[in-house]
């Protein structure tokens, strides 16, 4: 087991604190789920990765986040009731509010002190 200094274990698990503190804040305010948001992320990131909007498809989320099929299925058909994302004309998921996406990677940017 690696010797690490105890200012940098301090800071590590001041680091895990404010990140289950801020999930369990997104959980109670959006009703999401550790899982919901990779889908809402890798949503956004499919829907902008050509710098057009391109409706993401079930499966293309599903290989991004590397998910069941079936289970990122059917989060997105929740998240879709739930006003998180809409379902396109042709099927795919584009995410209803950016502020959702931007509200999620502000909330978890965080860098790790230490290094293993």
């Amino acid at each position: 087991m690696a010797d690490y200094d105890l200012k940098d274990m301090l800071g590590l698990v001041e680091q895990v604190k404010r990140f289950i503190l801020t999930f369990n804040r997104l959980r109670a305010t959006h009703g999401l789920e550790f899982d919901d948001i990779l889908i809402v992320l890798a949503v956004v990131e499919i829907n902008y990765r050509y710098k057009v909007l391109y409706p993401a498809p079930a499966q293309a989320v599903a290989a991004f986040i590397q998910m069941p099929y079936q289970t990122t299925r059917r989060r997105l058909a929740v998240l879709t009731k739930a006003g998180h994302l809409h379902r396109s004309e042709s099927g795919g998921y584009i995410v209803a509010d950016i502020n959702l996406p931007k509200e999620l990677l502000r909330a978890f940017r965080q860098e790790p002190d230490i290094q293993t």
